[in-house]
């Protein structure tokens, strides 16, 4: 993969953070799939998304996994994928109540969207590491035409891939 310096983003993007192990993941499916993390039984599973442009503590999961920090990642989103505030998610999901304040009350709420279906890689902008204070770059297509290559195959480390950067 091909690390460039990040330029600005629009006002309007929308984010989808995540770790390193599971952007491996998510561009071999080349979709950001919906979540069933932390959700009550009968709740639609969501892609969370926010506006805020700095890395979200209130992500589910960790960047260290099995003794690896493999990072923290975002995904850029177009702005015109069609996403859902808190409040109206709130209305569709069939979350529990309390589950559903306890986002509510959160004061980043107002910042996080949430979308039902899949984000196919077509509605992507960029994704990007971060490398201490700076969000990079990264040629992620590469990487996702090598796993379709292979996608009937055992997934070998990836070509091109610094050891431990994803």
């Amino acid at each position: 993969m091909t690390i460039v310096q990040l330029d600005a983003h629009p006002a309007d993007t929308l984010y989808h953070y995540t770790s390193g192990f599971s952007i491996a993941c998510i561009l071999c499916a080349g979709r950001i799939q919906p979540s069933r993390w932390s959700t009550a039984e009968e709740e639609r599973p969501a892609v969370w998304l926010t506006l805020e442009p700095e890395w979200e503590s209130t992500v589910a999961g960790t960047t260290d996994w099995l003794g690896c920090d493999w990072g923290k990642w975002r995904i850029a989103v177009n702005s015109q994928c069609h996403v859902l505030t808190v409040e109206k998610w709130k209305v569709r999901s069939r979350c529990p109540p309390a589950e559903a304040e306890k986002i509510e009350k959160n004061p980043r709420s107002r910042q996080w969207r949430a979308r039902f279906k899949s984000i196919r890689c077509d509605d992507w902008t960029s994704i990007e590491r971060l490398d201490g204070p700076k969000w990079l770059t990264v040629n992620w297509r590469p990487v996702r035409r090598w796993c379709l290559e292979r996608r009937n195959g055992p997934l070998p480390s990836l070509p091109g891939v610094p050891k431990g950067s994803l």
